[in-house]
């Protein structure tokens, strides 16, 4: 997916995975590994923005999350935002806590759902619609 929304647009695109917080069962996925997170840094000339995606090898029913910094934010804030978010997630059993979403108050969450059909392609235009909005 990453490599298509690259292609689509002249985009600058930094990627890292990490383990989410472990603490409830949804921490681990069903073969027994630690299930991950991507964080997708999106920057255009026009815009910066964050993708987080969760690794759904269950199809876990969770909507991917792109963030978009409201002003000039320092990398340590966003940093600490999503380790929020992610710890919240993992206590919410796999939900995205609306009331964290909430007190992101430096940055806009906005969710996109995944659905049962997506091919690579179509999921890589979503996500190149949402964050150029």
């Amino acid at each position: 997916m990453i490599s298509l929304l690259k292609e689509m647009a002249k985009y600058s695109i930094k990627m890292s995975v990490v383990r989410i917080p472990p603490g409830k069962r949804f921490s681990i996925c069903p073969n027994g590994v630690r299930r991950t997170c991507a964080i997708v840094q999106v920057t255009s000339p026009l815009f910066t923005k964050y993708i987080l995606e969760i690794a759904r090898p269950d199809d876990w029913s969770i909507s991917t999350l792109i963030l978009g910094p409201l002003q000039d934010v320092e990398l340590k804030t966003i940093e600490n935002e999503i380790k929020l978010l992610l710890e919240g997630l993992v206590q919410n059993s796999g939900h995205w806590d609306k009331n964290i979403l909430d007190r992101c108050d430096k940055l806009v969450a906005e969710k996109i759902k995944h659905y049962r059909n997506d091919e690579v392609r179509d999921w890589a235009i979503r996500i190149r619609e949402k964050i150029s909005l």
